[in-house]
């Protein structure tokens, strides 16, 4: 019997020892990132493949990207197309982000497509990131000279990645932008690009929201309301505020790091009004002090978080009122809320939705903690 299993098992591993459905990397451009614009005139998607391909240099590999363009009714016949041009099928299981033009999503059939095959497609995955390019064309962010990585996607990628540290956009994987699109219950939010200038040199800088309502974009935050935005919906990791302390005669700004945030959403119905109860907790340090009046007792440091509470919850309120009567659009996810705590409430009203969310109250309820002040308790003083 032993006999028989020693012999089977030498058999099974001489039949085991090559590669099913192998693919060879030379027949093949690995994808790291894409661009999506829509030309009117001709009814076409142009898309721009970055890829990436071993140089040798030196005496050693390194990885070089090349940008491929084409164009077709689709998304998938202009990614075939390429084939034309390069001889090679794309290979997408490296690809890192995914940019949109805002005119490729005012066509909602194109776009919406183009979304099917990322969502469809087995090579992509599904934590690849998301973006709209708020320049002409997106396929000018390949266009960019300023970066830490010679591969513009990865370059992108990693700012995405370490989100934490700005909080001025919020990276949005594909599940996730997907999930929000086929939801009742939260609208969907994307980061915006941009190029700009940085010491007379193109970069591609990543900041701000683009709101959506279904397929539709509808507004825009800048970097100060993704913040708040962020605040609102319990995903404000890090980063940091700036705020202006007025103390006796003297103003000045005061930066803190953010150490910790933490928000809770409680809806409420009165006489079938619906409302929600937000309270936020923010712990920071102090991280710069620009003036010489000592603070940093008891009574000072109390006296600077008041004026913090008051300054951004100020700055949030306007985000809601803006968001409620300009976007008329829920994506701080409220809806979700309701449905998880008051279920009976979600089935009566879930069919308008946005509706609903545009005509609630909501309070907002902000502690601002200064937790310390690095290392250093009073300020510098210069001596004049």
């Amino acid at each position: 019997m032993n006999k028989k299993i020693i012999l089977l098992t030498i058999i099974t591993c001489l039949l085991c020892t090559s590669c099913w459905n192998y693919k060879e990397i030379e027949d093949e451009h690995i994808v790291v990132g894409v661009s999506m614009d829509y030309d009117e005139i001709n009814s076409e998607i142009i898309v721009n493949l970055e890829v990436v391909k071993p140089v040798v240099q030196k005496g050693s590999y390194i990885n070089e990207s090349e940008v491929i363009e084409n164009r077709g009714k689709s998304f998938f016949d202009a990614v075939r197309n390429t084939i034309q041009s390069s001889g090679k099928r794309a290979f997408w299981s490296h690809c890192k982000v995914f940019i949109f033009s805002e005119n490729m999503i005012k066509n909602i059939d194109m776009f919406t497509s183009a979304l099917d095959f990322i969502r469809r497609d087995a090579e992509v995955r599904d934590d690849a990131y998301i973006l709209i390019s708020r320049d002409k064309m997106a396929k000018e962010i390949w266009e960019t000279k300023v970066k830490v990585s010679r591969i513009t996607s990865f370059y992108l990628s990693d700012m995405l990645e370490n989100e934490k540290d700005i909080s001025e956009y919020h990276a949005v994987e594909i599940w996730r932008f997907i999930n929000a699109l086929e939801s009742d219950y939260i609208s969907a939010t994307l980061p915006t690009l941009k190029k700009g200038v940085y010491m007379d040199k193109v970069i591609s800088q990543i900041r701000g929201t683009s709101v959506f309502r279904k397929t539709d974009i509808v507004g825009w935050l800048n970097g100060h309301e993704t913040k708040d935005y962020l605040l609102l919906i319990n995903e404000l990791k890090g980063g940091s505020y700036t705020i202006d302390i007025a103390y006796e005669n003297e103003k000045f700004p005061v930066a803190f790091e953010i150490l910790t945030t933490k928000t809770k959403v409680k809806p409420k119905i009165s006489n079938g009004h619906l409302s929600f109860d937000v309270t936020s907790i923010i712990n920071t340090n102090v991280i710069e002090y620009s003036s010489q009046s000592n603070l940093f007792d008891p009574e000072g440091l109390k006296l600077i978080e008041n004026q913090c509470e008051s300054k951004i919850t100020k700055d949030v309120n306007s985000l809601i009122k803006k968001v409620q009567r300009e976007f008329k659009s829920d994506i701080f996810g409220f809806g979700r809320t309701v449905k998880l705590n008051m279920p009976e409430v979600w089935r009566a009203r879930e069919g308008n939705w946005n509706f609903e969310f545009t005509n609630a109250d909501i309070t907002f309820n902000l502690e601002f903690k200064i937790k310390g002040s690095s290392l250093k308790s009073k300020p510098l003083k210069v001596v004049k």
